[in-house]
């Protein structure tokens, strides 16, 4: 009678500290389980670093006043709450990515977006025991959206043909791209194109690569989990992203 009082009194206790004690919840969690945990930082850690790169490359599409509440978030894996910018995650990546109209700060909407759909896909508010316990549909939709997104962000121009993000283009790409808007041949334009004449970048050089790096770290660190999780990421071929839009995951 004595052990079973003993018993219930640890397990009282045990109750108590389960939502607080992070060592105690360590303990019960899987392997898998805090590695995931260890990946969804990661994942924090290059939205933050594409989000610096993003305001360098692109510094008039993002309020200034926002980045603080923007670069908490992200630096302390939380949601990301701002007024003005609705909760579905999925439907601010289709507004950072359209096309047919003016976006004032495309660059917020996109880094929200991006984060906040990944942290509802992972409910990270909700205690997990093991990497099973994740919603594995979710997280296929998801990687398949992060791969729709990148590229998108990759390739898409507004309605005057001028790129909705600088990523991957070499200033002398784009200071190219203008001239021939305004009617200049190729080859008057090559010789007077700022970042070559001032011997800031080479016509032989490649193009920026940094954010290519970030994507292609993001759909590893996705890769583990799904296979964690006992699923088989899909990768989408160009022809095919093409054509689909991104997935309500919810």
């Amino acid at each position: 009678m004595k052990m079973k009082k003993i018993f219930l009194v640890f397990l009282t206790l045990l109750t108590l500290l389960w939502a607080e004690n992070t060592f105690i919840k360590n303990l019960i969690k899987s392997n898998g389980e805090i590695a995931i945990e260890e990946y969804l930082r990661d994942l924090d850690e290059l939205i933050y670093r594409f989000h610096i790169k993003l305001n360098k490359r692109n510094p008039s599409n993002c309020d200034k006043s926002a980045q603080e509440s923007i670069e908490f978030a992200l630096k302390n894996h939380s949601f990301i709450h701002l007024n003005g910018y609705d909760e579905n995650p999925v439907e601010i990546l289709k507004l950072s990515l359209e096309r047919g109209k003016r976006v004032p700060n495309r660059n917020d909407y996109l880094i929200i977006g991006l984060h906040n759909m990944i942290y509802k896909a992972f409910f990270r508010d909700k205690f997990k025991i093991t990497a099973l316990s994740y919603d594995l549909k979710k997280l296929e939709k998801l990687y398949i959206n992060l791969q729709i997104i990148f590229w998108q962000i990759s390739t898409y121009k507004d309605k005057n043909g001028n790129y909705l993000f600088l990523t991957w283009q070499k200033n002398w790409q784009i200071e190219l791209q203008k001239m021939i808007k305004n009617g200049m041949d190729i080859q008057n334009a090559l010789v007077k194109l700022p970042s070559l004449k001032n011997e800031k970048e080479s016509l032989f050089e490649s193009s920026n690569m940094s954010f290519s790096m970030i994507y292609a770290k993001i759909f590893y660190i996705m890769q583990k989990i799904i296979k964690a999780c006992g699923g088989e990421p899909k990768e989408i071929g160009t022809n095919v992203l093409k054509t689909i839009a991104l997935s309500p995951l919810f």
